[in-house]
C-alpha cells in the first residue's frame, strides 16, 4: 500500500481551482511558463477532482509569499471611478480623479475629523500638493 492510499482524497473546490489557475498567471507573467504550458495545466486544474491533482500542477513553481504590512502609494490616480480611502493609515501624497469623487474614510479610533476637514480645506483652496 503506497503513502498515497493512506491519505484520503479532498475534493477541489471551484475556488480552489480559480486560485490556481490565477497563480498560474502569475507565473506566466513572471516568465516561469510559456502560454502553451499555462493553457495545459489551466485545462487540467479546470479538470481536477482532488486538491492532490491541483498541487500537482504547481509542484514546480515557487510557493508564493505574503507581504505582510505595506504602505500607501505615493500617487493615486483614477479616471472613470470614485478613489475611496479607507483605513487607519496615512493617505497618498497626491491624488487625483478626472470623472470621479474622492472619499475619505480613514479615522483611527480616536482621532478627530478636524484633521481631515483642515487637509480637505487646503486642497480646495488649492495649497494642499506638494511644493515644485
Amino acid at each position: 500500500m503506497s503513502d498515497d492510499a493512506a491519505v484520503p482524497a479532498v475534493r477541489a473546490s471551484d475556488a480552489e481551482r480559480d486560485a490556481l489557475v490565477v497563480r498560474l498567471q502569475a507565473a506566466v507573467g513572471e516568465g516561469r511558463l510559456d502560454l502553451d504550458e499555462f493553457a495545459q495545466r489551466a485545462e487540467s486544474a479546470y479538470a481536477a477532482v482532488t486538491t492532490a491533482e491541483l498541487e500537482r500542477l504547481v509542484d514546480d513553481l515557487p510557493v508564493p509569499t505574503e507581504i505582510v504590512g505595506s504602505r500607501a502609494p505615493q500617487t493615486l490616480r483614477d479616471v472613470f471611478g470614485d478613489v475611496r480611502l479607507a483605513g487607519p493609515g496615512l493617505p497618498p501624497r497626491q491624488i487625483s480623479s478626472v470623472f470621479g469623487d474622492l472619499r475619505l474614510r480613514s479615522l483611527a479610533p480616536g482621532e478627530s475629523a478636524s484633521r481631515w476637514r483642515a487637509v480637505l480645506d487646503r486642497l480646495d483652496r488649492g495649497r494642499g500638493g506638494p511644493a515644485r
